[in-house]
């Protein structure tokens, strides 16, 4: 056989970092440079009019199709070929490259073909890191969901493949509930470790058809496609509230969430994007209102009932000048000695339409609306006039509880209030301020100062609702805290083992540092007596006697009762 080439003329070839060979017309290699025999392998034997193709399998489209064929009818039609899309080269070892790819054939001076030149190049290291920033481009570097970009993408598509083709789908808003608290309590590490875990076991509630997403801090997306029925996606949210129900381990940490989902269907809930998004939100806040840890589908009266709370934003301001806010107050006792030694000022708000308004449809509303502090300067000003009102009648009361939202935090607080009790003569021994374990998801070190300085002016300062939040343990020695209330809810499902142990711990708690604990919402006496038994001996609740009018109050001061 006439040797086509002269191997001499490619030999400067060997110093470029591209691979390079010749063949025959039969694919026998008859020249291969430096980087060609490493990709090769060909430095292991001799490999001169050997078959390239027993050294080397090249494909396009993983794994169907071979270019074998291509490579021949290229030669065949005297026509260059170049490849750069999904090409790949797989060699004796099996090792898998994604090249880019020229053949070129080679002629005489007759137009004869005598073989080919094959210049192929590594590109698996930029195609790993073209692939490598469309992903952190469209995915979320903590979790490895689709991010917010790819999950509209994935929305649009199902949006048009909805519209095309009749196909139903559902939209699932999933939002955690008390994360921000293990996030502030425990530390951001914490936290990403516990979102990393919600997102394996989000997984594990799909198929591989649906699209799952991080939005962004807590917030998750689920797009549930072709349903249907309705009650597909009623399933899967089912499915991920048990999912989540089981404690999660954060480095040897147990810590608990559960999810408020709210549940959008195309097309009945929205044929568009905007529509579509906002009505699912809007579900899974109305599933937050419904005490979290549930799901809710969207309807037409969730927008009815955001318009209510609007309208009820708006009577809110209106309420003080109108006089419909009223106080009453609940007794707290020393169960032993039978003595009045406190009482909790409540906020109770009577609507001129409405009627009875329950505080927790308008607290929330004053927090969120910053109404909050004109309310709560409300409730100061009244308690004090009425503990002006009973010394006149020659009354000892005993402290008024007043309640103090994180809201109302702020550097001139304290001279605020020192003010008002100026006004009507009432020493700061006279008034205590409740605060909830929530205060301190807040900017602790400034609340902090401001507790120590209402301590500096002699006011007491309660704990309320404790053992329902995450910062208690952690802050309780550091706190200017004078009295511990232990949540209602212990009290309330006290017949349970494990709230008896809490409630046990928190009673040995409160006697190790020296504070006064006192037990919210006792109902029963077998509740009372388990209180006794244990050391609690001051109580609050309906047993002794409910939020209660002044008038009524007084009477109950008068008989020493």
């Amino acid at each position: 056989m006439m040797a086509p080439f002269n191997h001499q003329n490619f030999t400067a070839f060997d110093a470029i970092n591209i691979s390079m060979l010749t063949v025959d017309t039969h694919f026998r290699i008859l020249y291969a440079n430096k980087k060609a025999c490493e990709l090769l392998l060909l430095n292991k034997t001799p490999y001169q009019l050997d078959n390239l193709f027993r050294y080397a399998k090249f494909i396009r489209n993983l794994p169907e199709n071979d270019l074998r064929d291509t490579f021949s009818d290229s030669l065949e039609k005297q026509n260059t070929l170049a490849l750069s899309e999904d090409v790949q080269l797989l060699n004796a070892e099996n090792q898998l490259f994604s090249i880019d790819l020229t053949l070129s054939p080679f002629l005489d001076e007759s137009q004869h073909t005598l073989g080919a030149i094959l210049i192929f190049n590594d590109v698996s290291g930029t195609q790993v890191l073209s692939q490598k920033l469309l992903f952190q481009a469209n995915h979320d570097e903590l979790t490895g969901l689709s991010n917010r970009n790819l999950f509209l993408e994935n929305l649009k598509n199902a949006l048009s493949a909805g519209q095309s083709y009749n196909q139903k789908f559902a939209l699932l808003f999933v939002d955690l509930d008390g994360f921000k608290k293990i996030n502030d309590t425990l530390g951001h590490n914490y936290g990403d470790i516990l979102l990393q875990q919600v997102a394996e076991r989000l997984k594990k509630c799909i198929r591989d058809s649906d699209s799952l997403a991080r939005l962004g801090g807590d917030e998750f997306t689920i797009l549930l496609h072709q349903l249907e029925k309705n009650a597909q996606a009623a399933r899967v949210a089912d499915s991920i509230l048990n999912e989540l129900a089981s404690p999660f381990n954060l480095m040897g940490i147990e810590a608990s969430v559960s999810a408020s989902i709210g549940i959008a269907h195309f097309p009945e809930d929205g044929s568009d994007k905007d529509t579509l998004l906002k009505n699912a939100d809007s579900a899974m806040y109305h599933a937050k209102e419904h005490g979290k840890n549930n799901y809710q589908f969207y309807t037409s009266s969730i927008n009815d009932k955001s318009l209510e709370k609007l309208r009820l934003s708006n009577d809110m301001r209106r309420a003080i000048e109108l006089n419909e806010f009223e106080l009453h107050y609940q007794p707290q006792y020393n169960v032993v000695e039978n003595t009045m030694v406190g009482v909790e000022a409540l906020l109770r708000w009577y609507h001129p339409v409405m009627g009875f308004v329950p505080p927790s449809d308008f607290i929330p509303l004053a927090e969120e609306s910053s109404r909050i502090k004109n309310i709560g300067a409300w409730v100061l000003e009244e308690a004090c006039k009425q503990i002006q009102i009973w010394k006149r009648h020659g009354l000892t009361p005993p402290p008024v509880a007043v309640n103090l939202s994180v809201n109302q935090i702020e550097p001139k607080l304290v001279n605020h209030i020192l003010e008002i009790l100026n006004e009507f003569k009432v020493h700061p021994k006279e008034i205590e301020f409740e605060i909830t374990e929530t205060i301190f998801a807040q900017d602790t070190k400034q609340i902090l100062a401001i507790l120590f300085e209402l301590k500096s002016h002699d006011f007491n300062i309660a704990l309320d609702d404790f053992g329902t939040g995450y910062s208690s343990l952690s802050y309780l020695g550091k706190m200017p805290i004078d009295i511990i209330k232990i949540d209602q809810s212990f009290i309330r499902d006290l017949d349970e083992k494990t709230n008896q142990s809490i409630v046990k711990t928190i009673l040995a708690m409160g006697k190790e540092l020296n504070k006064r604990v006192i037990a919210e919402g006792v109902q029963t006496n077998a509740q009372k007596d388990f209180l006794l038994e244990n050391g609690c001996v001051f109580m609050q609740g309906f047993l002794f006697s409910k939020p209660i009018m002044p008038a009524k109050l007084t009477i109950l001061m008068k008989q020493g009762i």
